[in-house]
């Protein structure tokens, strides 16, 4: 449930790439999920790519929990993607059947998929409908462009990344009441401005515009002299190499008070293409973060240590307390022991999810991820703050036969722990 204070209710938007994803969202305290709709999202060339059926399944499943589900039609679309696009929402229309397997909402950036939007499905934006929420994509910066899109029919702002709290607050005080203003909290950010770029197009021929791109801002690159072909020289910045386009990950888990004071009430975690560990994870510490905000408790370095624990670069707070690298800019840092650069830090590791328990015989049914081994401490974690750490003793294989390490995706095998476990636990080790 979405908990409500100084006028607002605060929303966690969490990203599914998958249906595993959605449900683990769900599980550990999303109020909200956000995936993709057919080939018509940013992260089209993925499993994100929900079907018009998948869709509808998606959103009873959202529903069943008390959450919402948003659906992203966010590509900006050329003449040949129209039809497709038109036939996915017939499809999207006539299998949910009724107005309640519908999305919560729409998330678009171009002006003609919302008039398509409209004109296939006439109760969206409509009292009562499905609402529209403007992508990221759409660049807003201002109240002005805010009141325009309200005329349209938006009734929620995806902010741009390039906005500060200073800026957010004027355009929340500037903007009609049920206009809600959403931003992303956590994740990667792209170096174009808001994700509009032409790097991954220009590259390979992949468009980042409409769902493919290729991510070329993370590659390493280096300087090549015309007349010394073959000859690289590296363009200094550490150690592991040279990421001139990579972007540090955003953090915002230290400062969801001000950016209730600002005016945001969703707040959005990047990353349907990450693992459903990392999503798990990370919604975790920021359900845990929202609600203490709510309740005006202190910030706790727990929730912190947590986001460690998933895959990430060095983290920072990109544009909110100003243009990053400035002096006033706050960044968050990390332990020194992970060091520098713009690599993965990957400190931990998923190693399965809990399938089941018996209580009589201290066992735990685990679908496993990644391999372990009897003698080996782990951690097992739930939606709950905190996390029980094992020592890998008795280990079984689905016929209850004793086994020398679990070492294949998807092999379930059967784990004794000391304390009882939960259904959808999920297990850890650092690395």
């Amino acid at each position: 449930m979405c908990v409500t204070g100084a006028g607002m209710t605060l929303e966690l938007l969490a990203p599914a790439g998958d249906a595993e994803k959605l449900r683990f969202a769900l599980l550990y305290g999303a109020d909200a999920v956000y995936f993709g709709g057919g080939a018509f999202s940013l992260r089209a060339a993925a499993a994100s790519a929900f079907s018009a059926a998948d869709t509808a399944g998606a959103v009873r499943l959202c529903h069943s929990f008390g959450a919402k589900a948003y659906l992203t039609l966010n590509i900006y679309p050329h003449d040949e993607d129209i039809e497709a696009l038109t036939e996915y929402l017939r499809a999207l229309a006539s299998t949910a059947g009724d107005a309640a397997a519908l999305p919560d909402a729409f998330i678009v950036s171009d002006p003609g998929v919302l008039g398509i939007l409209k004109e296939v499905l006439p109760g969206v934006g409509m009292a009562g409908g499905p609402e529209i929420h403007l992508s990221t994509q759409a660049n807003v910066t201002s109240a002005p462009a805010a009141r325009f899109w309200y005329a349209q029919g938006v009734r929620r702002l995806i902010l741009a990344r390039e906005l500060s709290l200073p800026e957010i607050k004027k355009i929340r005080d500037a903007i009609p009441e049920d206009m809600a203003l959403e931003a992303f909290v956590h994740g990667a950010i792209c170096m174009a401005y808001s994700g509009r770029c032409l790097l991954s197009n220009y590259l390979n021929g992949r468009d980042a515009n409409r769902g493919e791109c290729s991510q070329p801002c993370r590659w390493n690159y280096a300087l090549e002299e015309a007349k010394r072909p073959g000859e690289y020289f590296p363009v200094e910045e550490d150690g592991r190499g040279t990421y001139l386009l990579s972007a540090n990950d955003l953090c915002m888990i230290e400062h969801i008070s001000d950016l209730v004071q600002a005016g945001v009430s969703s707040f959005k975690i990047e990353g349907r293409m990450k693992s459903a560990y990392y999503v798990a994870s990370v919604v975790r510490a920021y359900r845990w973060a929202i609600g203490a905000a709510q309740k005006g408790e202190p910030y706790d370095p727990l929730w912190f240590a947590e986001l460690e624990k998933a895959s990430h670069r060095r983290f920072s707070t990109g544009f909110f307390y100003g243009v990053p690298g400035k002096d006033h800019t706050e960044e968050i840092t990390e332990a020194p022991a992970y060091g520098e650069g713009m690599e993965y830090i990957r400190g931990y590791e998923f190693l399965g999810n809990v399938l089941g328990y018996d209580a009589d015989s201290g066992f735990a049914r685990v679908e496993v991820r990644g391999k372990f081994s009897p003698g080996e401490t782990i951690e097992i974690f739930g939606p709950a703050p905190g996390f029980t750490e094992v020592t890998v003793g008795e280990l079984y294989d689905e016929e209850m036969q004793p086994i020398d390490s679990a070492n294949r995706a998807m092999q379930i095998v059967y784990l004794k722990t000391p304390n009882p476990v939960q259904v959808n636990d999920m297990i850890r080790r650092a690395k």
